[in-house]
């Protein structure tokens, strides 16, 4: 308790940014920002409070919250970085990074190509509220993207388009290596955060949406993760997940592959080819069978003023 009445105290100590300043304060909030992402700001304000309590509703996790979580609206990459604690990787593609035990959440102000600002406020704040379930003890990676991909309502079908393509090529990460690296560069990335999300959507479908925020409850009282996992879910976690990338391997259809939008050009590219070839080839056809003694000068005419009318753009007149 004294520990974390003394990380709050430092956090509020600690000097703000330059040019950064308090933006707006709710019962359960203060959000900074620049000038910059004045408008951002203002805008989350009023609905910061009506998300959190969606997102700690669907997590059963409104109890756990203590304090104010401060909010860092960043309008660009330099002010992003400078948002976060002091000694803090950052990762180029983020758009919102949480520091749950500091009740810290950064965001971008403009979001991502994928997820929107109040989106991706949404996943931060369900990092804070899964830390604060588990009691802040160690659980796996997969588990808190998963759910608060989960609880923040992100769509699945890029995740289900990536998951079938690492599938299909035999790239699906196994599950202790979620657990014990979580990628956060390179292509890995979009898999693992692809595998988190689909599995834990496998594990709420199939178990009810309480089960594993219960296991999260159970490591706050002092339960290992993986014993509390394998009492309700009847098996190790590590081996669960490997077992559902396994049926996702089997189950998965090459055709995921031209989701991708170039593997989309070069299949249209082949397919027009085909096409012209196929072209060709009838044309070439209908030539060879006027050919011969028996040929029809009329007939030999009409077919020429068709094809004439086809490269000209103009529709035929059929009787």
């Amino acid at each position: 308790m004294l520990t974390a009445i003394l990380t709050a105290w430092l956090i509020a100590a600690a000097p703000l940014p330059p040019g950064v300043s308090l933006r707006a304060e709710t019962t359960h909030f203060r959000v900074y920002g620049s000038d910059a992402v004045a408008t951002a700001a203002e805008r989350l304000a009023p609905e910061a409070e009506g998300r959190l309590d969606a997102v700690c509703q669907r997590l059963g996790a409104c109890h756990v919250l203590s304090g104010k979580v401060d909010v860092f609206v960043a309008e660009d990459p330099e002010a992003f970085a400078a948002s976060l604690p002091p000694g803090s990787p950052m990762a180029e593609w983020a758009s919102g990074v949480a520091f749950p035990a500091e009740r810290r959440v950064v965001l971008r102000a403009h979001g991502s190509a994928l997820f929107s600002f109040l989106q991706t406020f949404d996943h931060e704040l369900a990092h804070v509220l899964l830390h604060g379930l588990a009691g802040g003890n160690p659980y796996p990676r997969w588990v808190t993207e998963g759910l608060a991909i989960w609880a923040s309502g992100e769509g699945l079908m890029e995740r289900l388009a990536s998951a079938n393509r690492a599938a299909v090529l035999g790239n699906l990460l196994p599950f202790d290596e979620l657990d014990r690296r979580f990628p956060n560069k390179g292509p890995n990335v979009e898999i693992a955060y692809a595998q988190s999300a689909l599995f834990v959507h496998t594990l709420v479908g199939r178990f009810g949406a309480g089960a594993l925020p219960q296991v999260l409850r159970e490591v706050g009282r002092g339960a290992r993760f993986d014993d509390a996992f394998e009492a309700r879910f009847g098996g190790a976690p590590d081996s669960l997940g490997d077992l559902w990338s396994r049926d996702l391997e089997r189950d998965s259809s090459p055709l995921m592959l031209f989701q991708d939008g170039s593997a989309f050009w070069v299949l249209m590219t082949l397919l027009f080819v085909y096409a012209a070839w196929r072209q060709q080839r009838d044309r070439q056809r209908q030539m060879e069978a006027m050919d011969g003694p028996e040929q029809d000068p009329a007939a030999l005419a009409a077919f020429e003023e068709l094809e004439t009318q086809r490269r000209e753009g103009e529709a035929p007149t059929l009787h």
